[in-house]
């Protein structure tokens, strides 16, 4: 699995780094070159996130904003057990994050959800609760 993963990661990177910025009249769409590398859409969101957990792994910001690491400037608590009814863990952000290099409509072609929806997720975890219905974009397989 780390193997597809990286394998993943690698091909995205490589395509990403010659993607015009976000500002560009009609970017390149990156979702038609990753599904010619695996083709599978119930696959898009995974794909955006290995994508920025890769870019996170060798410090570079996130592209899609699929992560919301533990924010070290924030007080955090431990997290509840499995199962537990107790509040998720909060203390989290989108940071490192580079929200410009992607549109929105790339979010949404890997069923990641707009800029707007990942903050109001942010605050959802930071108010200590779970945001399982918005993580997706809508109508997304899950």
């Amino acid at each position: 699995m780390k193997f597809l993963s990286l394998v993943i990661a690698c091909g995205v990177v490589g395509f990403a780094a010659q993607m015009p910025t976000a500002k560009t009249q009609n970017p390149p769409k990156v979702s038609d070159a990753i599904h010619q590398l695996l083709g599978s859409d119930e696959a898009k969101w995974v794909e955006a996130a290995t994508l920025d957990r890769y870019l996170q792994s060798i410090g570079q910001p996130q592209v899609f904003g699929t992560q919301y690491p533990l924010d070290p400037n924030l007080p955090h608590l431990p997290h509840p057990p499995v199962g537990s009814q107790a509040a998720f863990r909060s203390g989290r952000t989108l940071a490192p994050y580079n929200e410009e290099f992607l549109p929105d409509s790339a979010r949404l072609d890997f069923c990641v959800p707009a800029l707007a929806q990942q903050k109001e997720n942010l605050a959802m975890f930071n108010a200590g609760k779970r945001p399982t219905e918005t993580m997706r974009a809508s109508g997304c397989p899950r």
